[in-house]
């Protein structure tokens, strides 16, 4: 059991300071003493599926889509017509040679090509794809290693903007005729027109 307890808290005080660091950048002031109950949750073992964040659990719901992110091996699909530059933050720690496709019509025009290319300065080594999806999306989703063995698909009650700041859920999809069903809008989706940020 302390061996347990010892391993928990070395992986705590390594992401502690990477932990800091992403919530510094994406303008949310986070004291790593905040961060360690939260990590607890997120050491345990992948086969958690489902996430809930109530109310003011920002932290905690930034660092959920982080982790899920930074799980892609080849590419990572976001269907989401709500998105802003802390869309875009919160895949700082995607690996490299990892592909981004967000899929938007980029309601409200909150993200703008000034956001983008701030980004781009900051992380060079990720280019993210902009697709429209033409009104043919409510809710978001997240597809990890689309087309490969490996794909994943996250279902997300809330555009990741606004995480924790509402009731909202993200749910890993297991096999099924759902899951299948956003594979093929994904396929579908990828001849759409680019999406041209103003």
């Amino acid at each position: 059991m302390q061996s347990l307890l010892s391993e928990q808290q070395r992986i705590l005080l390594e992401h502690d300071d990477k932990l800091v660091n992403a919530f510094e950048k994406i303008s949310d002031t986070v004291k790593k003493s905040e961060i360690s109950p939260f990590m607890l949750d997120f050491s345990k073992p992948k086969e958690q599926r489902e996430y809930l964040f109530l109310n003011g659990q920002p932290v905690k719901a930034d660092v959920t889509y982080i982790d899920i992110y930074s799980q892609a091996n080849h590419s990572i699909h976001i269907v989401d017509d709500y998105i802003n530059i802390k869309t875009l933050h919160l895949l700082q720690d995607v690996k490299q040679g990892v592909t981004v496709t967000v899929f938007s019509d980029n309601n409200y025009n909150k993200l703008h090509a000034g956001d983008y290319s701030d980004f781009q300065r900051e992380f060079p080594n990720i280019t993210i794809d902009f697709i429209q999806t033409l009104k043919t999306f409510h809710d978001r989703f997240i597809v990890l290693d689309y087309g490969t063995k490996d794909e994943r698909v996250f279902h997300c009650g809330g555009s990741s903007k606004d995480g924790g700041n509402k009731v909202m859920v993200i749910t890993e999809l297991d096999e099924g005729f759902v899951r299948d069903g956003i594979h093929d809008e994904i396929t579908r989706m990828l001849s759409n027109p680019e999406l041209v940020l103003s």
